[in-house]
C-alpha cells in the first residue's frame, strides 16, 4: 500500500512519471515497454482514485491475506500470487485488446484488488459479503454474481473513460479462476 501511495503521489507531482508507468497497450506492443503491465498498478489518475483503491486494498486484500495466512503456512505468498495474477491477467487481456489504440491508457490497482476480492469470495463462499435492507446478508457466492451484474450494468449505462470496468472485469475473472485452480482440492466441500 505504501509503495502504491508514494508512486502515485510522485505521479501527481510529475505527470510524465505517471504517463511512463501507466498501462499503455500501444507502448507495450510497439515500444516493448512490458514493465507497464506491472507499473500501472502503482499510479492513479487523481487523489480520489488513489484513496478509493487504497481503501479497497486495505479491506479486500487484507481480508484475503488474513484468511490465507491463518489457514496456510505460505499464506502471504499465496495472497501475493492471487494479487499479481489478477493484476497481470486483466492487464494482459487489455493490452492485447487495445494494442493498436494509441489513445488508450489506464492506471490504478483496482483490478488487482477486485481480483483478490473475488479470490476471497471463492474461498469463503458462505461468509456474508454485505447486507441489503429487506434481504439481509448476501453471501460471497451471490455477492460475486451481483458484482459482475453491477459491472455490466454500469458499463452500459455510463461511458466514463476514467473508469476501466473492462479491466476490472477481466481481473476479477482472472482472480477467481486462479483461486479455483490454486485451491481446487479444498473447494470440493462447497
Amino acid at each position: 500500500m505504501t509503495l502504491i501511495m508514494v508512486t502515485s503521489v510522485i505521479g501527481f507531482i510529475n505527470p510524465i512519471v505517471k504517463f511512463n508507468l501507466m498501462l499503455h497497450p500501444f507502448s507495450i506492443f510497439h515500444h516493448k515497454q512490458v514493465y507497464r503491465l506491472i507499473t500501472a498498478d502503482f499510479v492513479h489518475n487523481d487523489p480520489i482514485h488513489l484513496i478509493i483503491n487504497e481503501t479497497v486494498i486495505f479491506f479486500a486484500c487484507g481480508t484475503l491475506e488474513t484468511y490465507l495466512h491463518g489457514h496456510y503456512a505460505r499464506g502471504s505468498f499465496l495472497f501475493l500470487s492471487i494479487y499479481l495474477i489478477s493484476m497481470l491477467g486483466g492487464a494482459v487481456i487489455i493490452a492485447i485488446r487495445y494494442h493498436k489504440d494509441f489513445d488508450y491508457s489506464s492506471s490504478g490497482a483496482s483490478g488487482s484488488a477486485i481480483g483478490s476480492m473475488f479470490g476471497y469470495m471463492i474461498l469463503q463462499p458462505h461468509v456474508a459479503a454485505f447486507y441489503l435492507p429487506m434481504f439481509g446478508s448476501i453471501q460471497n457466492i451471490y455477492g460475486a454474481f451481483l458484482f459482475v451484474a453491477g459491472f455490466i450494468i454500469y458499463q452500459f449505462r455510463t461511458k466514463n473513460p476514467m473508469v476501466n470496468n473492462e479491466l476490472h472485469f477481466y481481473s476479477a475473472i482472472t482472480g477467481a479462476i486462479f483461486t479455483l485452480l490454486l485451491f481446487h482440492d479444498q473447494l470440493v466441500h462447497w
